[in-house]
């Protein structure tokens, strides 16, 4: 490993030397970034998931605007909690602890069986019987070990529920915008750590920081796309360093200015 850019992760650096199609590949690949909210609603589903048995068990709800890190969440539990394939259990059925599904839009309860029969590998099935699939989805479950059930796009059962319902039943945990805080500085530091740029950014740096974050409107998502699009260009442009014309240059959006053009 080098020992310059001393500015990355020991991760990012391995990469720094490698040529340009291959940095701008690993800056455009999806990554986990740790941050204080996030590894919270991960110790809460995990709290969730070795409850014992019980009459009503626990359910939680994540809550936040689009685009905010809450799939991330979900997929980086998810991918903690492997599944195991049906030839290496000693019963030949497969182990598989975390499912998710996406909810239909509308209270389609056939769509929904359906959903997480694909979800357990089922082939297509036609049956369109409500009970026939419910019965169906509720046995593999078990028959796989399924212990958390993630659902999706959750708000489509407003259709056809109160929301006081959710209330009731699911213990929110909120994933509000982020503010121009000391965290929010530390996860541009941290994304700057692993983007294998031969050049600091800075990104953290009163000026620059705010512009990222006046063009991201406080959504994690937004803050992503806006660094790693500008990290690409770098690379790609030989300035090795992301700069306020540089972002200006990639022709970034912003998320209310996109939701104002007709479609």
């Amino acid at each position: 490993m080098s020992d310059d850019y001393q500015h990355l992760q020991p991760s990012a650096r391995v990469w720094a030397d490698e040529d340009a199609v291959a940095r701008v590949r690993r800056i455009r690949t999806d990554r986990w970034i740790a941050y204080a909210r996030a590894e919270a609603a991960l110790a809460a589903i995990e709290d969730v998931l070795s409850f014992p048995k019980r009459t009503r068990m626990p359910n939680l709800l994540l809550v936040g605007p689009t685009n905010n890190g809450k799939t991330m969440i979900v997929e980086k539990f998810r991918r903690t909690h492997p599944p195991t394939e049906a030839q290496s259990m000693a019963d030949s059925n497969a182990l598989i602890p975390v499912i998710r599904v996406q909810m239909p839009c509308g209270p389609d309860e056939r769509r929904f069986f359906g959903a997480i029969l694909d979800a357990l590998g089922m082939e297509p099935w036609r049956n369109d019987k409500v009970a026939a699939r419910q019965d169906l989805a509720v046995r593999l479950m078990r028959q796989t070990g399924v212990q958390l059930l993630v659902i999706d796009e959750l708000h489509n059962v407003l259709s056809g529920a109160p929301i006081q319902q959710l209330v009731n039943r699911f213990e929110p945990i909120p994933l509000p915008v982020w503010t121009e805080n000391d965290e929010y500085l530390r996860l541009l530091r941290t994304l700057e750590a692993v983007l294998p740029l031969r050049r600091p950014s800075g990104l953290a740096r009163p000026a620059l920081a705010a512009k990222i974050f006046a063009l991201s409107e406080g959504i994690l998502g937004e803050i992503v796309a806006i660094v790693t699009r500008a990290a690409a260009h770098a690379v790609l442009t030989g300035a090795e360093a992301i700069t306020s014309n540089l972002i200006e240059e990639t022709g970034f959006t912003r998320p209310s200015d996109r939701r104002r053009v007709a479609i």
